[in-house]
């Protein structure tokens, strides 16, 4: 082999090497970014799941109110009804 020939195996192999850093580098770079990614997403469904939480506490309460309110529309219909009858 000439000189030549060997210095341009060696140009291609520091070439080489500095692309394994790069690719390295940005893998790494793409671990953190997921890692980070990952944390948020873990924290966004926390929040979402406290808010459900949340909703389905008032529409237990709005159920509450509505069988309440559903009673008292019977009660006054009754009323209404024998004040009707009374008045016959």
């Amino acid at each position: 082999m000439t000189t030549d020939k060997i210095d341009r195996i060696d140009e291609k192999i520091d070439i080489l090497i500095e692309q394994i850093g790069r690719m390295t580098e940005g893998l790494t770079e793409m671990r953190l970014s997921s890692q980070e990614s990952l944390k948020n997403l873990q924290e966004s469904f926390k929040a979402f799941d406290a808010r459900l939480d949340k909703i389905a506490e008032a529409t237990e309460r709005q159920s509450v109110v509505a069988e309440r309110q559903a009673a008292t529309a019977e009660r006054l219909a009754r009323i209404v009804e024998q004040l009707l009858q009374a008045e016959k």
